[in-house]
């Protein structure tokens, strides 16, 4: 991925607008963000189960999980964030009704793995 948007998507399980199970998710040179998705369980914008997600220059901002990890949840595998921030996660301002709080990690959980923010 080089530009755009992963906005607005939910998911019942883990990881609302990205999930990586094995194998590599990049986005490269890039302003493209990731906004605005939502996680029933962990990683409301980004999940990674044993893989690697590289992202340089861009943002991970307004997402929500009921679980863990708001922003990033790394359950096992690699993430590496170069020249971009990691924003305003773990708080749900999508539904005004009900407040919902990430449970632990609203920027980032680590389970077991790397994360490397490069700047």
């Amino acid at each position: 991925m080089k530009s755009g948007s992963i906005n607005g998507n939910t998911s019942s399980g883990n990881g609302g607008g990205v999930f990586v199970a094995t194998g590599e998710f990049t986005i490269k040179n890039s302003t493209g963000s990731i906004v605005k998705n939502s996680s029933d369980a962990n990683g409301g914008g980004v999940y990674i189960s044993n893989g690697k997600f590289t992202m340089e220059k861009g943002s991970i901002s307004s997402n929500i999980s009921k679980g863990d990890g708001g922003g990033v949840y790394i359950n096992t595998g690699n993430f590496e964030m170069q020249a971009g921030y990691i924003k305003g996660n773990g708080k749900d301002t999508l539904n005004s009704s009900v407040t919902v709080f990430t449970a632990n990690g609203g920027g980032v959980f680590l389970n077991s793995g790397n994360f490397d923010l490069i700047t």
